[in-house]
């Protein structure tokens, strides 16, 4: 959640900012006026993103997922990162902010698998180059990416039409060109970057669409449609990640580093030290909850 009014957001009765750190076992806090309470989550599921469809859960004038999703998710579960409304394929939906955060940090290495439609066949150079590493920075800043895993598909040259400059949506002037099929596996998720990077290697994409989220693949799940994934999944998901322990030791680092600086307030900070020295507790004693059980902020 945003939050943009300390006063529908309040601590101890007190304005909370983006940043305020809650113990939520120790601390009163209210939306609205409201006294919230921890939930345990409910949704993991997976979408087939169709064309012209943007990744949002905002109701709308524009098409979008909230509205291929079921009405009492709004509020509660949303899209791991996005895909551009012209990109078709896989997202995860799900009110887990681990496996969000998981999902969508490139320390963490989970793996997107996209197939690109191209003009023409890249060179050995082209894919060369995609595979170490382009720069897709924008107004003269470098910005390289970091090694992909990239191949031509067998068997995808092919004749298609593809639309030119003249095209629009009154009228089309499209030809006849050889198309292949690239498929690119990353595991960082910067905007529009697989299309960026076709770009820097001078190559003209046609399509694009995300087929797997690490291992989990949209198989069969016609576009427009959801399903749940199972237990097997969600675990899977994780596991590829980098292990269900993972969004902990990246909180306890990230805290250690904020407990190094000046920019906490005593409460945060005696929050802190206390949060860590529960995860970390004398041998022989089992730690308390998680860090998404305790609702404290890791940036």
């Amino acid at each position: 959640m945003c939050i943009r009014d300390r006063d529908r957001v309040r601590v101890n009765g007190e304005g909370a900012t983006l940043n305020t750190i809650v113990d939520p076992e120790r601390d009163r806090v209210c939306l609205n006026g409201e006294r919230l309470a921890l939930k345990d989550r409910t949704v993991y599921a997976l979408l087939n993103k169709p064309m012209a469809c943007t990744t949002t859960m905002a109701v709308g004038p524009e098409h979008s997922v909230a509205a291929l999703l079921p009405s009492e998710w709004l509020g509660l579960a949303r899209p791991v990162g996005r895909l551009d409304r012209e990109t078709t394929g896989g997202i995860l939906i799900t009110d887990d902010g681990d496996l969000q955060v998981m999902m969508t940090q490139p320390d963490f290495k989970l793996w997107k698998t996209y197939v690109a439609t191209v003009v023409g066949v890249p060179t050995e150079e082209q894919l060369g180059q995609l595979t170490v590493g382009v720069d897709i920075g924008e107004n003269g800043q470098e910005l390289i990416t970091r090694p992909a895993e990239v191949c031509v598909l067998e068997g995808s040259q092919r004749q298609r039409r593809v639309c030119n400059k003249k095209c629009n949506q009154d009228s089309h002037s499209c030809r006849e060109e050889q198309v292949c099929d690239l498929q690119i596996r990353i595991h960082e998720g910067r905007k529009h970057q697989v299309r960026r990077m076709v770009r820097a290697v001078k190559l003209r994409m046609v399509h694009l669409h995300r087929s797997h989220i690490g291992s989990l693949a949209l198989g069969e799940l016609p576009a427009g449609s959801w399903r749940a994934l199972t237990h097997e999944e969600v675990e899977g998901l994780y596991n590829e990640a980098g292990g269900s322990d993972c969004p902990d030791k990246w909180a306890k680092e990230n805290f250690r580093k904020k407990l190094k600086g000046n920019d906490l307030s005593a409460e945060e900070r005696t929050k802190l030290e206390r949060w860590l020295g529960q995860q970390d507790p004398p041998e022989g004693t089992a730690p308390e909850n998680r860090l998404h059980q305790d609702g404290i902020k890791a940036e």
